[in-house]
């Protein structure tokens, strides 16, 4: 058992039975502090290889690293030659970290970002109308210095 696998079994048990991690999250971290420092690729490889009737994509694996290198539980270790891509990819590995929050979820994410967007949009339809009354003012002040008759109009 490696140094890392040691000092993190406390925290491999608290993220399995804490409640606060997602059971996707859970199973890339379990994989990592199973096998050791891997990619994603090789990790769902090895998740498929240990589930095969599993319907899991990569595609819904690839997010939880995010949620766990921000949350402290995964680091980016290196760099290889991924064997299944041939391209060099991150290794990721587990830490000693125990989580102490709940893991943010995409849906929380994707809320978060919706309310900034809906701030910003408020935002800017309030200059918009500020804007708006702004050139509608100016636009009236022209049209009554042009409305204005001039001294030759007179006669």
């Amino acid at each position: 058992m490696t140094d890392t696998k040691r000092r993190s079994n406390a925290a491999y048990q608290a993220v399995l039975h804490s409640g606060l991690v997602a059971q996707r999250a859970q199973q890339v971290y379990a994989i990592h502090y199973l096998f050791g420092p891997m990619g994603k690729r090789e990790m769902y490889e090895t998740f498929k290889a240990r589930n095969p009737t599993s319907s899991v994509q990569v595609d819904s694996m690839s997010p939880r690293y995010r949620q766990l290198v921000d949350a402290g539980l995964l680091d980016e270790v290196g760099e290889h030659k991924c064997p299944y891509t041939g391209q060099t990819i991150t290794v990721y590995d587990v830490t000693d970290k125990v989580p102490t929050q709940r893991l943010s979820s995409l849906t929380s994410l994707k809320k978060d970002y919706d309310t900034g967007i809906n701030k910003r949009i408020d935002e800017l339809e309030n200059r918009l109308e500020e804007t708006t009354k702004n050139l509608t003012g100016m636009i009236n002040g022209l049209k009554q210095i042009l409305d204005k008759p001039k001294q030759g109009d007179l006669f």
